[in-house]
């Protein structure tokens, strides 16, 4: 299992280093993130990704415990949905024409946080994302646009930061050899939630939660 492991992780470092010919560097235990990568485009709470020869805006919305992450392609103008029930751990994906409960082998684990940081003004946590959950909601086959809204879907709360959408993109590939979804393997993804305080005061006026890392488990 540890070979494996290691296997995926250089498969994802030498797929960043092919594609962008920036190194990977370390954020958190098993989860990496990219140095001096040129950000994607970002609009308010709106991530674009570069997704074949097109472009892809994707937004967020979270209300009373249920998660809608849209992804609407610019030049198809083609439009998909994930909709995540948290309460009632139901999916239902336009992807796939299905809605899912989220049971079993596809239950949606806790984030865990990252020792040493649960009281600095950020702190980072990590989330296992396995690939049952995410074919799940995208199906077989996925792309740059599909994944990320997969990965958002099942972290509360959170935007992705821009940064990232390259590493993105090497993940994908992986995700899409994988012949037999597992429950045990996945896509761990760090997440950094960073509290914003006012002078003088202890409560945190406001607080960003993003997706800043992944890496393959």
């Amino acid at each position: 299992m540890g070979k494996a492991n290691l296997s995926r992780r250089g498969f994802i470092r030498g797929a960043l280093f092919a594609a962008t010919g920036i190194a990977a560097t370390a954020l958190g235990p098993g989860v990496e993130t990219l140095a001096g990568e040129t950000e994607a485009e970002t609009g308010g709470e709106v991530l674009t990704v570069r997704d074949g020869d097109g472009l892809v805006d994707i937004s967020v919305k979270e209300t009373d415990g249920v998660r809608t992450v849209t992804a609407a392609n610019r030049t198809t103008g083609v439009v998909n949905t994930i909709v995540y029930d948290i309460n009632n751990s139901i999916v239902s994906s336009s992807y796939t024409g299905e809605t899912v409960e989220l049971v079993g082998d596809l239950a949606v684990a806790d984030e865990k946080p990252v020792a040493g940081n649960t009281r600095s003004r950020t702190s980072y946590s990590t989330k296992n994302i396995s690939y049952a959950q995410i074919k799940s909601v995208v199906g077989t086959v996925t792309t740059v646009a599909a994944l990320a809204s997969a990965l958002l879907a099942f972290v509360a709360g959170a935007t992705m930061a821009a940064k990232i959408t390259g590493l993105v993109n090497a993940v994908v590939t992986a995700v899409n050899n994988v012949a037999s979804p597992s429950s045990s393997h996945g896509v761990r993804v760090t997440i950094s939630t960073t509290r914003y305080y006012r002078k003088g005061n202890h409560i945190p006026h406001r607080t960003v939660k993003q997706i800043t890392g992944a890496a393959l488990y």
